[in-house]
């Protein structure tokens, strides 16, 4: 009978002898991989942000203000030019429903005002400053309000005053909207009437 051979199998790679082996230098540690911090400040269509650790960017001042510590225009909410006198008759969404406005020009005076991607910061950011913010009562040239401290160590100014959110109080509200109130001792996130007027500070994603 005829009888068949396993073939060999061929052997790939080169082989190292013990003594070689044990006489290699060891590998380098590989260098750790450096990380960019992220920025700090910056520019956008001629306003300046700041970035204190947060989901968004923050204005360094309001609307219509010429430094941080500077009040600026007040706005009633959903509209995106300031006025004279604020009332009910002349509020363009007071006691009415209002559908499709979030970061729209037409509604969102930030983003009509300041363009780019700039926009009114919505509940959940006022929340984040209230809740991961560490407030300090210190005014600025003469102006009453808080350095707002970020997670990150760095911070913004708020002039005392009521800051608009783009949020209704609900889906089927008519008639308020959320706002930031900042006052001596006391921040909190609250609902106002839609036709008064209050300060706006821009966020950035």
């Amino acid at each position: 009978k005829e009888t068949k051979k396993a073939k060999a199998t061929p052997q790939t790679g080169t082989a190292t002898s013990a003594a070689s082996s044990s006489s290699a230098a060891p590998a380098a540690p590989a260098e750790p991989e450096i990380q960019k911090a992220p920025k700090i400040t910056g520019m956008i269509k001629g306003h300046e942000w700041a970035n204190i650790g947060l989901s968004v960017r923050w204005a360094t001042a309001n609307i219509g203000a010429g430094s941080p510590s500077a009040l600026g225009e007040a706005f009633a909410w959903g509209e995106n030019a300031s006025k004279s006198e604020y009332t009910a008759s002349n509020s363009k969404h007071y006691n009415k429903m209002v559908m499709n406005y979030y970061e729209n020009p037409a509604f969102d005076a930030a983003r009509a005002n300041w363009g780019g991607l700039w926009k009114l910061p919505d509940k959940s950011h006022f929340e984040e400053l209230v809740n991961k913010c560490k407030w300090s009562w210190e005014p600025m040239n003469g102006v009453q309000g808080y350095k707002v401290t970020g997670p990150n160590g760095n911070s913004i100014f708020l002039p005392v005053g009521n800051y608009w959110s783009m949020c209704n109080e609900s889906t089927y509200s008519k008639e308020d909207a959320y706002c930031l109130q900042v006052s001596k001792g006391s921040y909190s996130i609250v609902k106002k009437e839609r036709y008064l007027g209050h300060l706006i500070r821009p966020v950035v994603e």
